[in-house]
């Protein structure tokens, strides 16, 4: 029989976040280093780091931002930088690999050039005063080649864009125009997996006296590609973690202790600040153990001949003690 109370159980703060937002979160940041760890990047090595169809990812564009003056902010064609350290991906030749780390400097018209800072989700070169807008700006980085969302924390994550591993598309050098004319933020590049937790979610006594329970939440990850081959790769990976278990962080300690690996600029200030740290037992923020205990895949029709989607949904086992 349950306590009788007068006040909220479980809840001590409406500011604290709770379990739906922290497995998104989780979620997020493990699948990030999960996917580093088998090599899902692309390092691009200036001053020439031609794509599959020729251009060349090393180089960026100048993009017009309202906030900033003409000069001042340059883009990539792929956005979501690594920024991750001890990586240690071991490739099928048994070689350990890392992502590139961006240097303090990058190259404007062959002169290194000190930058004001980096966003690396947006994958953007802010500089503190304007250069010249007709310059040829080059960096080295590595790009995520499955980017990762969390649906209610962007706006518009259906504005996908296609063709973004083209570089020498005639649009990526023009301002305001083409498939790099909607703002970084408002971009979805695909392949990617969107993050949701969904309100569907089964609740049972853990044990008796505590006022400890079991959670079955469950978590959609939308899988979007411009190829059948990727979508289903995506799918298979996601759908064979069922039993995996992994640990979850306490994102309300990681805020207070300001400890994010990125700023609110999308800057990096902690580059070891990665899941496997933010879950360590003693020096991290862990906090729960969840379980896959279900994955199940459907499909989903689109109109667009050129997309292909599938949905996973991942049945997350917590146990919570309030």
């Amino acid at each position: 029989m349950g306590c009788l109370r007068t006040d909220l159980k479980g809840v001590y703060h409406i500011g604290k976040t709770t379990l739906m937002t922290e497995l998104e979160y989780n979620l997020k940041a493990w699948l990030d280093w999960g996917l580093l760890r088998i090599g899902a990047w692309t390092d691009v090595q200036a001053p020439t780091s031609p794509g599959v169809y020729g251009g060349n990812f090393a180089k960026l564009r100048l993009i017009d931002e309202p906030s900033f003056s003409a000069g001042q902010v340059w883009e990539s064609a792929r956005k979501d930088w690594v920024w991750e350290t001890g990586v240690d991906y071991v490739d099928q030749y048994g070689d350990t690999k890392n992502p590139i780390e961006v240097a303090a400097t990058v190259s404007v018209n062959g002169s290194a050039t000190v930058y004001s800072w980096i966003d690396y989700p947006l994958g953007r070169v802010y500089f503190s005063s304007p250069i010249s807008t007709s310059a040829t700006v080059l960096v080295s980085y590595s790009f995520r080649n499955i980017q990762t969302y969390i649906a209610s924390t962007i706006d518009w994550w259906n504005e996908l864009q296609f063709r973004s591993f083209r570089p020498d598309d005639s649009h990526f050098t023009q301002t305001g125009t083409g498939n790099w004319s909607v703002g970084g933020q408002h971009r979805i590049q695909m392949p990617c997996i969107v993050i949701e937790a969904v309100p569907r979610t089964i609740s049972k006594a853990y044990q008796i006296g505590d006022g400890s329970y079991w959670v079955y939440q469950d978590v959609v990850c939308t899988v979007i590609s411009e190829n059948a081959n990727m979508r289903n790769k995506i799918t298979d990976i996601l759908r064979g973690q069922y039993d995996a278990q992994i640990w979850l962080m306490n994102s309300n300690e990681v805020a207070i202790a300001e400890g994010f690996p990125l700023d609110y600029r999308g800057m990096l200030v902690d580059s070891t600040a990665t899941y496997p740290n933010l879950t360590d037992a003693n020096t991290g923020y862990r906090w729960a153990l969840c379980r896959f205990a279900n994955t199940s895949v459907s499909d989903m029709e689109t109109l667009n001949s050129k997309l292909y989607i599938s949905k996973v949904r991942l049945t997350c086992e917590v146990a919570l003690n309030p």
